[in-house]
């Protein structure tokens, strides 16, 4: 049965947009999803919302990683960093991740 105080990542994600890696955090705290337009979003996890924020898409900060769809994510072992991979760009990118899941506006060096 489903968690109806559960949003899903869909709001999150726009018209014709489609999830095409995910991770969680080593924490569990947030959920990395790279997207079919090159998006990266990342969002609580679990995202929990109540009845009168429903029509609310859950709170997530994005950033464009690559020029097409994102293939692979995956955080480091402390979650401070984030690393993409795109096509067809063809490389991987390590982004620092600040507090509260925002990620820089360029690769961490």
């Amino acid at each position: 049965k489903a968690d109806p105080n559960m949003a899903g990542l869909a709001p999150a994600l726009p018209q014709g947009s489609s999830p095409h890696a995910m991770a969680v955090s080593p924490r569990g705290d947030l959920v990395a999803v790279g997207d079919s337009e090159g998006m990266v979003r990342i969002l609580p996890y679990p995202c929990h919302v109540s009845a009168r924020d429903e029509a609310q898409p859950p709170p997530f900060v994005a950033f464009q990683a690559h020029p097409a769809h994102v293939t692979a994510v995956a955080w480091t072992a402390d979650g401070t960093k984030l690393l993409t991979a795109g096509s067809p760009d063809l490389t991987v990118k390590q982004w620092a991740v600040k507090q509260g899941g925002a990620a820089g506006p360029g690769p961490a060096r």
